[in-house]
């Protein structure tokens, strides 16, 4: 299984759990800079009003890990109440995009869930932090 694959079977996951919880949005921040960071904030919203995630609604998580004694990957199934799982989800979807995010300079991004019913999306929105020189030499 690719992490293509693994990465819709979480997302329609996620979603299935959002509408199953009445919660239309999910918003969620993160940042990282010298080889630290994590998502900063996550927040549900239901018609423009912020809500509570439901902590008892379980949701099952899969990843790829991969053996490097056997180099062979491996699918693992975690489950997690509402508001870790959109956690774990969202570590997954960033570092498939931009691994190392939180190294170095760093970087910083969003990212929104929609649930709402013939609305859903998911959109991330990533910027990546660097530094600059600009050296000049003369001969004078």
């Amino acid at each position: 299984m690719t992490w293509e694959e693994l990465e819709g079977l979480n997302k329609s996951a996620i979603l299935a759990a959002l509408k199953q919880a009445d919660i239309h949005l999910v918003a969620l921040e993160y940042y990282g800079e010298g080889d630290s960071g994590g998502i900063e904030w996550v927040e549900g919203y239901r018609d423009g009003q912020k809500v509570p995630f439901d902590a008892t609604l379980m949701v099952p998580i899969k990843s790829l890990h991969y053996n490097y004694q056997t180099k062979i990957n491996t699918v693992v199934e975690r489950t997690y109440d509402l508001e870790e799982a959109v956690r774990m989800f969202a570590y997954e979807v960033i570092e498939a995009r931009h691994g190392g995010w939180e190294n170095n300079s760093g970087g910083r991004g969003e990212m929104k869930i929609c649930a709402k019913d013939g609305a859903e999306s998911v959109t991330l929105e990533h910027a990546d932090f660097y530094r600059e020189e600009h050296l000049s030499e003369y001969d004078i």
